[in-house]
This record gives structure tokens, C-alpha cells and sequence, in this order.
């Protein structure tokens, strides 16, 4: 018989999800059978790693290990061998240091373990933050949520893949758990809060090129919002999905919907953030039927990240365009480069700053970011974009016009996704962007062309003042425009 263990523990509470429903199912007999089944299943599983029984009040059991990874492994054991079975049992998992009460424990720790149990759903299994630290399996993160009795949300992870309904707890969110402190653009938060509580305020957009910190501001902003939407806040990433047809499915499963999405969220008042929408835009169409039939559905779309500044990067952060990503990037350098010797290298930005291996693969250098929304373009809307990055100073609309073919659509439609911009009656890009564009233009065939035709356009402009040897060099095209 396995000794109790003492110190730190990893306590382990099971629960049958719907064992009245079951019992009018099967009859009193065969539960009887089930249940019994049931519960050697797990006793099997438990004692092959140690397991200590504590308790097995009700329709559950009370076990404790004196290994965060072997009771993992036993719940993992178990859950496997009952996957087949008609009885589905729920398990929490969290590691403390309960006090001993010989043959049992007395403790919050005990409390929360069992709380944690409650949340979950049938076949679903859900770690604590203590627990998580202590094994090397992969979880899904489910980010932090308020149970009952205890005033400090918890973060919470799932063992294995398999979707489930949102979990049963005070705060109902899955909002993730950023790694890094939020610094400044309290003003912003601000403003997105203010917009989401507005009735008015049902769909809000967060738009930008990759790096300007969308996705956390979103999450900031949501977060100060999870006790105002009382059926839950929600994080949809789509950065996966490639098919429009996809994102209401996606959205379905991350809410547990069994039934038509609509009917689902009904009269709900729910928050829901979908970040990485670009991509599959299209789905809009569905996206607004959905508003129109869910009254109190919100809907928050975003993408990513925030640096904090100090007096040795402020030339740093204005050479990089102030861009969120660029900053955290940058950052990542000050460890083996000084902030002299980072601006040395500034004409290198695009691959100097990169990421850690456990970034987004879109994310690793500033590189793969901007391409990120490059890639999203026509083919017309491409090749103006590389075209446009002969105006090193931005131009006006007569310009694009008439030295790279632009029409009004196109640059609006350039100007809507973030990668050109408009003020005071000229067309520009921030500095970042337009030197990834100028090498799609320096590296395309047309390059010499459009070089040639801003010359042309400006010694026109220029007109007679311009002397004959100047107008010869302005007509050669220049190596950087």
C-alpha cells in the first residue's frame, strides 16, 4: 500500500460529468457495474505510479502523488484506458503543500484541487500552473480563470488536444497569459474598453501592418473585461485557418457550440476576440450575420506585441518606426550588441532583430512580419507596393499616377491594410516598410524603369531651372530612390 505522501504533493480529484443522467440511462444495476469498472480503472492506473487514495466520497476519488509527473502520467494512464467506457470522468490536478491530517488533508490547496476538478467536462483533465511547471508534457494553455472561494484568478491547462466547452468557472475565459509585462499605451487600452462598452460597440477593429502590438492590445483591453460579459471572453487565434468557410466552425468549437452557432450564443452576453482575421477576411460576409443574429455578441479583431523603452533605445525606437515588434526584437540584441553598434547595423533591421525559437514562425524576423501582410495582396496591389518605394519621401496621388500607374483604388486599398499611409494630401510608408518594398523593387525586373520614370517626372517638374548636365544625372536612374 503506497505511503502518504507529505511536503509538496500533487493531488489528483476525479468526478463523474452527468452520473444521474447516466444512472436513468442505464438502471440502477449496470451503473452499479459501470461505476465499479470505472473506478478500478483509475485505482489500476494510480497505484502503478504511487498513487495515494485519500479519499472516495460520491461518485469520484481523491488520490495524491508524491510526483507532479507521475500523477500526470497515471491520469493519463487512466483517462486512455476509459476513453471507450459509457462513464466519463472529469480530473483536477494541482500541486501545493496541503497540511497532513492523517489519513487525509485539510488546506486550501485541497480546495482548489477539487475546484479545479469542478471546471472541467467529461474526459477532460485540467492542470494548475504549480502543476504544469513540474511536467514536460505538452498542454494546451487555457488561460486564467476566477474560482469559486478564491479572489486571485488561476491559470489553467488542459492535458491533450480534444476541444471542450468553455470550463466552468467564475470568470468564463480562455484569454491567454501574455509572457511579458504590458508597458504604456494605457491611453489606447483605454480607448478600446471605452468602444467595447458602448452599445454602440459591438464590433471594434484593431488594424495595422505586422509588429504595431494589435494582438496585445487586444488582449489588455479584453482582460479588463471578463467580469462585464457574464457568458465569457473568448480568444479565437485563426492564425491557422486558410479557408473562410473555417472561421465560424473555428469559433463554434472554441465556444463548445453542439448546436448552430446562433443558436448557441443567442441572447449571451459574450465577448469574442479573433485575432489574425486578414487572412481569411472573406468570412466577414458570415461574420455579420452572426452580429446581426446575436444582439449582445461582440467581436474584437487584432494580431501582436510591446516593447518598454528606456533613454539608451529612444534614437533605436525612432529609427525602427517606433513598430512594437521591432522594439521587442531590437531588445533581444542588447545582451551582445550596444544600443551604438545596434544603430550601426540599422540598415540590416529586416534580419538583424531575431526572434527566439518558441516565436510565431511569421514573427522571427521583422522580416517575415511585414511579409505577412505583403503576402496578403493581389498581384497588382504587389507590384504597386514594390513600385511605390521609389518615392522616398512619400508623393502625391499625380505622382503615383504618373511614375508608378497607380490608381485612387489601389492606393486606398494599400492605405486600408497598413502598408502605406496618407497625411496632409501625400501618399507614404513607414521607413521599415518601404525598405522591405524597395528590395522587392531593387530585386524585380522592372526596377530600372520606375527609377527612370521618377527621374523623368521631376525634371519635368524642375522645368527649365534644371541646367542640361543636371538633367542628364537625373535621368540615370539612381541606385537608391
Amino acid at each position: 500500500m503506497a505511503v502518504q505522501p507529505s511536503g509538496t504533493v500533487t493531488l489528483v480529484f476525479t468526478d463523474i460529468e452527468g452520473s444521474t443522467a447516466l444512472l436513468d440511462e442505464l438502471g440502477a444495476e449496470a451503473f452499479k457495474e459501470a461505476l465499479a469498472d470505472h473506478r478500478g480503472a483509475l485505482r489500476d492506473a494510480f497505484g502503478a505510479h504511487a498513487g495515494y487514495e485519500v479519499d472516495d466520497a460520491g461518485d469520484g476519488l481523491f488520490y495524491a502523488f508524491a510526483s507532479g509527473s507521475e500523477a500526470v502520467t497515471a491520469v493519463a494512464q487512466a483517462m486512455a484506458s476509459l476513453a471507450e467506457g459509457s462513464v466519463q470522468s472529469r480530473v483536477g490536478v494541482h500541486t501545493g503543500e496541503p497540511l497532513l491530517d492523517p489519513p487525509k488533508y485539510v488546506g486550501p490547496d485541497v480546495h482548489k484541487a477539487a475546484r479545479i476538478m469542478s471546471a472541467a467536462h467529461g474526459g477532460q483533465v485540467l492542470l494548475s500552473g504549480a502543476t504544469r511547471e513540474l511536467v514536460a508534457e505538452d498542454v494546451l494553455e487555457l488561460g486564467r480563470h476566477r474560482l469559486e472561494d478564491f479572489p486571485e484568478p488561476v491559470s489553467l491547462y488542459q492535458f491533450g488536444s480534444d476541444r471542450f466547452p468553455p470550463l466552468r468557472t467564475i470568470s468564463n475565459t480562455n484569454l491567454p497569459v501574455p509572457l511579458s509585462s504590458f508597458v504604456g499605451r494605457e491611453q489606447e487600452v483605454a480607448e478600446v474598453v471605452s468602444l467595447l462598452r458602448k452599445k454602440t460597440g459591438r464590433l471594434v477593429t484593431l488594424a495595422g501592418p505586422g509588429g504595431t502590438g494589435k494582438t496585445r492590445l487586444a488582449l489588455e483591453a479584453a482582460s479588463e473585461l471578463v467580469t462585464e460579459f457574464g457568458a465569457g471572453v473568448f480568444w479565437i487565434g485563426l492564425s491557422p485557418v486558410r479557408d473562410p468557410v473555417l472561421v465560424v466552425d473555428t469559433i463554434a468549437q472554441t465556444l463548445g457550440a453542439k448546436q448552430e452557432l446562433t443558436a448557441h450564443i443567442g441572447e449571451k452576453r459574450l465577448l469574442l476576440v479573433l485575432d489574425n482575421l486578414e487572412q481569411v477576411v472573406e468570412s466577414a460576409v458570415e461574420l455579420a450575420a452572426l452580429l446581426r443574429a446575436s444582439p449582445n455578441l461582440v467581436e474584437l479583431f487584432c494580431a501582436r506585441s510591446r516593447l518598454e523603452p528606456d533613454e539608451a533605445v529612444v534614437e533605436l525606437c525612432g529609427r525602427l518606426d517606433n513598430l512594437p515588434l521591432a522594439l521587442e526584437l531590437a531588445a533581444a540584441r542588447v545582451g551582445v550588441l550596444a544600443p551604438a553598434q545596434i544603430l550601426e547595423r540599422i540598415s540590416q533591421r529586416l534580419d538583424l532583430f531575431r526572434a527566439g525559437r518558441d516565436a510565431d514562425p511569421r514573427q522571427e524576423t521583422l522580416r517575415a512580419t511585414i511579409a505577412w501582410s505583403y503576402d496578403l495582396l493581389s498581384t497588382d496591389e504587389r507590384r504597386l507596393f514594390a513600385r511605390l518605394a521609389v518615392f522616398s519621401g512619400g508623393c502625391t496621388l499625380a505622382a503615383a499616377e504618373q511614375v508608378v500607374g497607380a490608381d485612387l483604388d489601389a492606393l486606398q486599398s494599400l492605405v486600408d491594410k497598413s502598408l502605406l499611409r496618407h497625411s496632409k494630401e501625400r501618399f507614404w510608408m513607414l521607413e521599415t516598410i518601404r525598405e522591405y518594398a524597395h528590395e522587392l523593387l531593387a530585386g524585380g525586373t522592372e526596377g530600372d524603369a520606375v527609377r527612370r520614370r521618377h527621374a523623368d517626372h521631376y525634371v519635368e517638374l524642375a522645368g527649365p531651372d534644371l541646367g542640361p548636365k543636371a538633367r542628364g544625372r537625373a535621368r540615370q536612374p539612381p541606385r537608391c530612390a
